[in-house]
């Protein structure tokens, strides 16, 4: 038996995880964020983006890549690749952003993973599980071009050095992801999404091109139209304070590519947008998942959206700090076993829902939720490694469960 969540005096579990990318916010929210305490990452900051007669230029490029996620490292491989002169900034010590502590599997349509099971797909089936998902909020031409380029996008990543977890014969696998209504997620294996920011770093560095750690973009830069023409960054920067570090000014000729995640550790902006986040709330995301980059931004004019859609994780234990086994084991181990309230003994969801829709049915019910399931129906080593971790419980009946 798995504690799923735990109840706090607001309505959200007291170690509620939130993956920290948020699907985007309003002006009106992010307004919000102006009327709150100052956090580090607002020391000093001016209240538009810089101007070219405020700027002496110290680097310049064609390409400023900001962030070495996933989207980082691909728009600058892709960047590289077209011709363009390519600087890529990361303001941590390590490359790979949250992307490298992802499980990493990803949502392909008409893949030939899916040909070879015989599995029948199609580009309006995936915007359409993308629709219902987004409460249909969602951009659906994004939503679109996302589904149009998904194959072309894995096998891309193959080409480039990334590897994908392979069943007993040695092929990549699919599995049942909650919210899709067809079989199409091609999984990760050991290492999660390490697999895809560890090969796309060495493609970078063979082009050329190496990220450059702890650089900390603080403040975009704009000509006088107004057009987006460098960056202002705290070489040496730490502990996500914009005011750490040297400034330097990196002049980019041809645009800037923000690639910076979310903002889950950000906890007052966090505040801001979602205000039952507060620090009783924790986050699977790694130290750097701050908000100054969306700060800047939105300074120098860019309009967010819908940033207090911050997601919830179902899948997490509050017996565990951080990611911990409870996301591997939970999703891929115990995907079908019920998810009761302890207060009645009743299901509460649909295991096989979007995220959104699972973390919402735990927080409506006001009591910690549990899984139960038969230990016949587990498989792998999720359940000994689960048990050793304190977050699941074995009992010899459903009578001695229930006391």
């Amino acid at each position: 038996m798995e504690d799923m969540y735990t109840n706090a005096s607001a309505g959200i579990s007291r170690r509620t995880f939130i993956s920290g990318s948020a699907i985007a916010g309003t002006l009106a929210a992010l307004g919000l964020a102006g009327c709150a305490p100052k956090t580090g990452t607002e020391k000093e900051m001016p209240a538009t983006g810089a101007s070219t007669s405020d700027i002496s230029w110290d680097e310049e490029c064609e390409v400023l890549v900001v962030g070495s996620g996933y989207s980082g490292l691909a728009a600058a491989i892709e960047a590289k690749n077209a011709g363009a002169d390519v600087k890529i900034i990361e303001k941590m010590n390590r490359v790979g952003g949250n992307s490298a502590f992802a499980a990493g599997d990803m949502a392909v349509c008409g893949s030939k993973v899916q040909a070879r099971e015989g599995i029948e797909d199609s580009v309006d089936a995936f915007v359409s599980d993308m629709l219902i998902a987004g409460l249909y909020l969602n951009d659906e031409d994004k939503c679109r071009l996302i589904a149009e380029k998904s194959n072309e996008t894995w096998e891309w990543s193959v080409e480039m050095g990334c590897t994908w977890d392979k069943d007993e014969n040695g092929e990549p696998w699919l599995y049942p992801y909650g919210g899709h209504s067809i079989l199409r997620t091609i999984c990760q294996g050991v290492g999660g999404g390490s697999n895809v920011t560890g090969p796309l770093s060495e493609k970078l560095g063979e082009m050329g091109v190496n990220v450059e750690t702890e650089r900390m973009l603080v403040q975009l830069v704009q000509n006088d139209e107004g057009r987006v023409i460098g960056a202002v960054v705290r070489d040496g920067a730490s502990d996500n304070d914009v005011e750490s570090g040297k400034p330097v000014a990196i002049h980019a000729t041809k645009g800037v590519v923000l690639a910076t995640g979310g903002f889950g550790r950000d906890l007052e902006f966090r505040l801001a947008q979602d205000p039952r986040l507060d620090e009783t709330v924790d986050c699977t995301n790694q130290e750097g998942a701050t908000a100054e980059s969306l700060k800047a931004a939105v300074r120098a004019g860019a309009m967010a959206v819908h940033t207090d859609w911050i997601q919830l994780l179902p899948f997490m234990s509050p017996d565990e700090q951080g990611y911990g086994v409870a996301a591997f084991y939970t999703d891929g181990q115990a995907s079908y076993a019920p998810t009761l309230c302890r207060a009645t003994g009743r299901r509460v969801v649909n295991e096989l829902t979007d995220r959104k829709r699972y973390a919402d049915a735990i927080l409506e019910t006001g009591e910690p939720c549990v899984q139960i399931t038969c230990k016949k129906a587990m498989y792998g080593e999720g359940l000994e490694n689960a048990m050793k971790a304190g977050i699941t419980h074995e009992f010899n009946s459903l009578e001695e469960a229930a006391a």
